[in-house]
């Protein structure tokens, strides 16, 4: 039989510790002060909308543009009335007519941030221009694999 083992606390060695200072953070930024440690940052705001503003997707380079509005409108094919153009602002108003109590808006619309976001950083990482071709399978799979959207079967 085993005796039980004496369980004592560790403790590092002497020297091991270092010292910490506290310093003062300085005042609060101003939110003109925090938009822009962001942006300089490369970090995405986190209350920005989920829908990207109009002046957002024109940053896009052309091809990026054009795989996002392609994905919008494939998001929304089976709630579209005709076949056309569908931008972002369009697609999202189908979703929000559509969603329900199952899948709730924020999550759908989430969907149409995501890409969005997901193109600006491969735009930057991979330094596109406007004749740079998109990847097909740069964006995944067009909903989450747990988004359940009987309407979206289509």
């Amino acid at each position: 039989m085993n005796a039980p083992r004496k369980r004592s606390m560790m403790v590092p060695p002497p020297g091991s510790y270092e010292s910490f200072e506290m310093v003062d953070a300085g005042p609060p930024l101003t939110p003109e002060q925090v938009v822009e440690y962001y942006r300089a940052r490369g970090i995405p705001h986190p209350n920005r909308p989920l829908v990207p503003a109009a002046d957002e997707v024109a940053a896009l380079p052309r091809s990026a543009r054009e795989t996002f509005l392609a994905r919008c409108a494939a998001r929304v094919a089976p709630l579209a009335p005709a076949a056309g153009e569908v931008d972002a602002q369009h697609a999202a108003a189908l979703i929000l007519a559509a969603a329900t109590v199952q899948t709730p808006v924020r999550r759908l619309l989430r969907c149409i941030r995501r890409d969005f976001d997901k193109l600006v950083y491969l735009a930057k990482q991979r330094k596109w221009c406007d004749d740079t071709s998109v990847p097909p399978d740069a964006l995944g799979p067009l909903w989450p694999g747990d988004v359940k959207l009987p309407w979206a079967k289509g």
